[in-house]
């Protein structure tokens, strides 16, 4: 299992999250530190990141050795946009 690490803002992000949908978000992180290539390879200034559908959300991450970076956790219609932002 990799070890979880989080943009400084993904904290916001999760408390923006309605709360009967953190306990999903937190199931679908833990999944992706034992599998992390299960998400969907993004292309164009994202590339080499991946995201992984939970419900309306998304959750934009790379892995690299021993370490899942979470980078974004955000509704599907603005993950994309604030995921190039951040890596800018």
């Amino acid at each position: 299992m990799l070890e979880v690490r989080y943009h400084p803002q993904v904290k916001k992000e999760i408390d923006r999250i309605p709360p009967s949908w953190r306990p999903r978000i937190r199931q679908v992180i833990r999944e992706l530190a034992q599998h992390p290539q299960k998400g969907k390879r993004l292309r164009g200034k994202l590339e080499g990141m991946r995201s992984y559908r939970a419900g309306d959300y998304r959750i934009v991450y790379t892995s690299e050795e021993e370490i899942l970076y979470v980078l974004c956790i955000r509704h599907r219609s603005e993950v994309y946009e604030d995921s190039v932002k951040r890596i800018s």
